[in-house]
């Protein structure tokens, strides 16, 4: 079962110590398989958690150029 709250706020704190606004799912889900959060895809970065945020998981998460572009999840807690 994938914790979303923690996703959340791991995601929050590696924003917050790397100095970024926001970030994309493939250094996301790379970051969340290092900690062991979220397994991600050896031959699609990032597909986990995109099918995360296709679903609504990550509520503060968008798509600025609308479907089909690229993902931006911004902190959302801190």
């Amino acid at each position: 079962m994938v914790n979303i709250k923690a996703i959340i706020k791991a995601l929050d704190e590696y924003l917050i110590k790397e100095g970024k606004a926001s970030i994309g799912p493939p250094e996301a889900n790379e970051y969340l398989e290092k900690i062991g959060l979220l397994n991600d895809s050896s031959t699609r970065p990032g597909l986990p958690l995109r099918r995360l945020l296709r679903n609504g998981d990550l509520p503060h998460a968008n798509q600025p150029g609308g479907k089909g572009t690229e993902w931006i999840i911004p902190k959302y807690y801190i």
